[in-house]
């Protein structure tokens, strides 16, 4: 455990680096590149590199921040009981959204694993991608496979699926505030989510209410899934 001085330092460091990329985003636009999970991430490895600092010895400074990630999520219980009359009205095609992405995450995750012969480990580490950070490294970890690894799936997968719903939202014609939301909370958990408050705030309960239906399933699919590899 690190001494409260060091903790102190490196929670600075990393709300000053949060800070600054909230900062990039606002002046350079809505970006993967300005995305503070992306950018702040790049100015910490900047100061680790400069500083010379292990990303161990960092981890272990910030665990109380780490720590926040869970009540963050649990948080976003707010806007959905705020919109609850909103939401139970699409109840099953919202239902049946989050059982169809399921199901594609997981079966895409495990041909891929399959196709390019991943050892079972790190085949399990890639499988929970799609669910927010705190539930993946859980679940991996508990099924055997590697958390850290599990987090940076789950990161790239939030990148990539925040930057491209949009986009090809766009392409199929869908401008609905609710379907964009839905779409982003699937895709790209977390960081979906932070995009959905940006593009459609009106409609934030339904990619919150999606990122915790689908961490929630492939939570509990994930150990079944185990069994057969």
């Amino acid at each position: 455990m690190s001494d409260p001085a060091t903790t102190m330092l490196w929670c600075g460091v990393t709300g000053l680096a949060y800070a600054g990329a909230r900062r990039l985003q606002g002046k350079w636009g809505a970006h993967w590149y300005t995305l503070p999970v992306v950018s702040g991430t790049a100015l910490l490895l900047s100061v680790f590199a400069l500083g010379g600092t292990s990303y161990q010895h960092y981890a272990e400074a910030t665990i109380w921040l780490q720590r926040l990630a869970g009540p963050a999520v649990v948080a976003l219980a707010v806007p959905l009981y705020q919109q609850m009359p909103l939401w139970r009205r699409r109840a099953m095609p919202v239902l049946a959204a989050v059982l169809a992405a399921c199901t594609a995450a997981l079966a895409s995750g495990w041909l891929l694993g399959r196709t390019l012969q991943l050892p079972g480990p790190l085949m399990l580490s890639l499988l929970p991608r799609s669910a927010t950070m705190p539930m993946a490294m859980a679940a991996a970890g508990q099924v055997g496979g590697n958390a850290a690894l599990a987090g940076i799936g789950v990161v790239i997968t939030g990148v990539l699926g925040s930057s491209m719903v949009p986009i090809l939202l766009r392409l199929i014609r869908c401008k609905g505030a609710e379907p964009t939301a839905l779409a982003l909370g699937l895709v790209a958990h977390a960081i979906g989510t932070a995009k959905a408050q940006q593009l459609v705030p009106q409609a934030l309960a339904f990619a919150a209410l999606a990122m915790g239906l689908m961490g929630a399933l492939t939570v509990l699919a994930l150990p079944w899934i185990s069994r057969w590899m």
